[in-house]
């Protein structure tokens, strides 16, 4: 916890894709080259080259920052705690929300999708901190790889890459409430609902009506489940999916 908090190891990761993602959207231009005093298409693959491996090791860093956080023994705020200790209870059969008039008495915030996928982890790897911590930093990472094949079906791969880098800045960008940075991939229904959401944008984009109409319920249904202003989040899915699909694909997931 103090290695996190005394290095602030994200926030120079944070500046870095800022100024990068500057120069991956001015590779995009057929002028950028023009600024270059050295001519030759040579040199401007070569730049091209670099610009896209700093691309990578902005969205290599952010991997790699989740992967510390879930091996390590530590929590970033209050919740965090919490939510691992109620995943145990369910996991030992406990009830997740005890009743009125129960003895016992625990606070429980959030959907049980949450704490179910957390006691999957459990239920494999035993009553430890990174095994609590899997769930979510997976599905922080697995949502760039949504994020990545949905844009490329639409967009080619080096606007891909660049919506990826987006994508890292603005998970990096997102606080608790102790203006922390970086919650995108802690234990906490965030990282599941970027998951679910970015599932669904994938669905849409490249799968068939079946497809996209099943992933878009379940992933609509979960998301829900974790929390309820979670619909607002599903707007442009819907949105998208109607006008592939049509209404009646539509109200179907919906429902």
């Amino acid at each position: 916890m103090d290695a996190f908090r005394g290095f602030r190891i994200y926030e120079p990761l944070l500046f870095f894709a800022v100024l990068w993602l500057f120069l991956g959207l001015l590779s995009l231009s057929d002028r950028y080259y023009k600024w270059i005093p050295l001519p030759g298409s040579q040199f401007s693959t070569r730049l091209s080259v670099v610009v896209n491996t700093g691309l990578v090791a902005i969205i290599a860093g952010y991997i790699l920052l989740v992967l510390a956080y879930i091996f390590s023994n530590t929590f970033f705020d209050q919740a965090e705690p919490n939510i691992a200790a109620v995943s145990w209870l369910f996991k030992s059969g406990k009830p997740l929300f005890p009743p009125i008039d129960s003895a016992e008495r625990y606070i429980n915030n959030y959907g049980a999708v949450l704490y179910i996928i957390n006691r999957f982890f459990l239920d494999i790897f035993g009553p430890n901190i990174p095994a609590v911590k899997l769930g979510c930093g997976l599905a922080a990472i697995l949502s760039l790889v949504w994020i990545f094949c949905a844009t490329s079906k639409v967009a080619s791969r080096q606007i891909a890459l660049i919506a990826c880098t987006y994508a890292v800045l603005a998970l990096l960008s997102i606080t608790n409430s102790f203006a922390f940075h970086a919650a995108s991939f802690w234990l906490r229904p965030d990282p599941l609902l970027i998951f679910f959401v970015s599932l669904a944008l994938l669905s849409v984009l490249r799968g068939n009506r079946p497809i996209a109409t099943l992933v878009t319920a379940i992933a609509f249904g979960c998301s829900l489940n974790l929390k309820i202003n979670a619909f607002v989040n599903f707007l442009p899915i819907y949105i998208l999916l109607l006008s592939r699909f049509g209404l009646a694909t539509t109200l179907i997931s919906v429902v």
